[in-house]
């Protein structure tokens, strides 16, 4: 099996802009134009994350050649996240071959930002799926003369 992983979020961040005049009120006759210099200052406030994302594939290939395999494919963090795998369930995956889903995870709240992401498969027919088939045969007697 193999697993991709992408993670997304969303940030906010947060401003304060401060504009001063250098003469904070200038008198002139109606109609008279006045020049007058300021300074604008602009520092960061803070930031707000939101939106956590984790997505990607899980490939899982069945190296039996003789027979398909049905599995449950399913996806689990310790990061706080309900994830999801598409078409995860009764995955059919032919004999010799590979199949690719899709998964993602959604978070109700910001998650650690460091964390395990495990993908599990679930064979129908564990015995068959772990071992490949063997064919023993009877030792061949010896004769001597």
């Amino acid at each position: 099996m193999t697993k991709t992983v992408a993670t997304s979020y969303h940030r906010d961040y947060d401003w304060t802009i401060t504009k001063t005049a250098a003469a904070p009120q200038v008198s002139t006759p109606a109609g008279t134009p006045v020049t007058s210099s300021y300074d604008i200052v602009v520092a960061k406030a803070g930031s707000t994350d939101s939106a956590w994302t984790m997505t990607g594939t899980i490939t899982v290939t069945n190296p039996n050649t003789w027979q398909a395999v049905t599995a449950d494919v399913t996806d689990l963090t310790d990061i706080g996240a309900s994830c999801t795998v598409t078409g995860g369930n009764d995955v059919v995956i032919p004999a010799g071959q590979s199949v690719t889903l899709s998964y993602s995870c959604q978070f109700a709240s910001q998650p650690a930002y460091t964390g395990s992401n495990t993908a599990t498969v679930q064979p129908r027919r564990s015995a068959r799926w772990i071992t490949s088939p063997r064919r023993h045969r009877r030792p061949t007697p010896t004769r001597s003369s």
